[in-house]
C-alpha cells in the first residue's frame, strides 16, 4: 500500500466518521471509554500480578536463606 492510498484512506474515513458521527465499526464514545478503561485495569492488574510474584520469590529466597544460617548455627553450636 503506497502513502497516497494510505491518505486517500484516511480521507475517506474521516469523511464517514464527520458524517455519521460515529466509529465505522460501531463503536461509540461509552463503549470507547469502556474498552479504554478495561485496558487501563489490564495494565494494572498485569503489572500487580507481576509485582507480586517477584515479591513471593524473594520472600521465598530470604525465607530458605534464613532457615539454612540458622541451621548451620544450630550445628555450629551444638
Amino acid at each position: 500500500m503506497t502513502q497516497q492510498e494510505k491518505i486517500e484512506i484516511a480521507k475517506i474515513v474521516a469523511w464517514e466518521v464527520n458524517q455519521t458521527k460515529s466509529c465505522p465499526h460501531g463503536i461509540d464514545s461509552d463503549t470507547a471509554a469502556s474498552l479504554k478503561e478495561f485496558a487501563a485495569t489490564w495494565q494494572s492488574g498485569k503489572k500487580t500480578a507481576l509485582i507480586t510474584f517477584v515479591a513471593g520469590v524473594v520472600a521465598g529466597l530470604g525465607t530458605l536463606i534464613t532457615l539454612g544460617i540458622v541451621k548451620k548455627m544450630e550445628i555450629l553450636f551444638k
